[in-house]
C-alpha cells in the first residue's frame, strides 16, 4: 500500500503525462486521476522515510532531484545529511565503462590500444557507428535522418517535444514548458548564461525575448 500511495505522490495529479513518458513507465492520467496532490501526503511520506537510505538506477540525476524538488515544494522538510545514497548506474558504469573503449570492445570485439590518440579514436568511432548501422536495422541509412532520429529538439537533450510546445527534459524545470519558464521573470534570465549548446541556447533566448516581451 506504501509503494503504491508513493508511486501515485510521485505522479503530480492535475498536470497532463506527455505520451512520450508513458510510454516509458506505463502510467496514464486515468490511472493518477484519483491520486491526491503530492503535498497532501509529502508529510507522511518524509515520515516514512525518515530513516531510510535511498537507492535507485540513476537516482542522482532524474529521481532524487525530482523528489526534493517536490518537498521543497511542499514546504517540508527531507534532509540528505544522513542518508545514504546509492545510485546503481554509478556502480554499473564503474565495471562496465560506457566509453570509447568498450564500444570497441562490445561492437567490435577487439581492444582499443591506441585510445586518446586522435586519428585512432576517429577510425574507431567511425568502425563503430558502421557495426551499428549493420546491427540496428530500424537506424536510419542517411547522415541526416540519423541526426533527426538521435535529437528530439537539441542536440544536448536538453528540451523535448509535445506537440508544438517544447518541454524542459531535464533540470529544475523538467516537464514545464520552456515558454512558461521564461514568462516568470527576470529571475530566470539567468539561463542564458547556462553552459548549453548553442542550438539550445537559441531556443531558451528566443523564449526570454518573447516571453518576457
Amino acid at each position: 500500500m506504501a509503494t503504491a500511495s508513493a508511486s501515485c505522490a510521485g505522479s503530480t495529479p492535475g498536470v497532463p503525462i506527455p505520451t512520450a513518458a508513458t510510454a516509458i513507465h506505463g502510467i496514464t492520467d486515468a490511472d493518477v486521476a484519483a491520486c491526491p496532490p503530492f503535498e497532501a501526503v509529502a508529510g507522511w511520506l518524509a515520515k516514512f522515510l525518515k530513516h531510510c537510505d535511498l537507492c535507485g538506477f540513476n537516482l542522482i540525476c532524474f529521481d532524487l532531484p525530482f523528489l526534493l524538488a517536490e518537498f521543497a515544494r511542499a514546504e517540508v522538510h527531507f534532509p540528505l545529511g544522513r542518508r545514504a545514497v546509492i545510485d546503481v548506474m554509478k556502480v554499473y558504469h564503474r565495471f562496465e565503462p560506457r566509453d570509447l573503449a568498450a564500444a570497441v570492445r562490445h561492437y567490435l570485439g577487439q581492444e582499443h590500444d591506441n585510445r586518446h590518440r586522435t586519428r585512432a579514436d576517429a577510425y574507431a568511432t567511425a568502425a563503430v557507428l558502421d557495426r551499428q548501422l549493420a546491427r540496428y536495422e530500424e537506424l536510419p541509412r542517411s547522415v541526416a535522418e540519423l541526426h533527426s532520429c538521435l535529437t528530439e529538439v537539441d542536440v544536448e537533450g536538453w528540451f523535448a517535444g509535445r506537440g508544438a510546445a517544447v518541454l524542459f527534459a531535464r533540470g529544475k524545470h523538467h516537464d514545464v514548458a520552456l515558454d512558461a519558464v521564461a514568462r516568470r521573470g527576470s529571475s530566470h534570465r539567468r539561463w542564458r548564461a547556462e553552459h548549453v549548446l548553442p542550438d539550445a541556447r537559441r531556443l531558451i533566448e528566443k523564449a526570454l525575448r518573447y516571453g518576457t516581451a
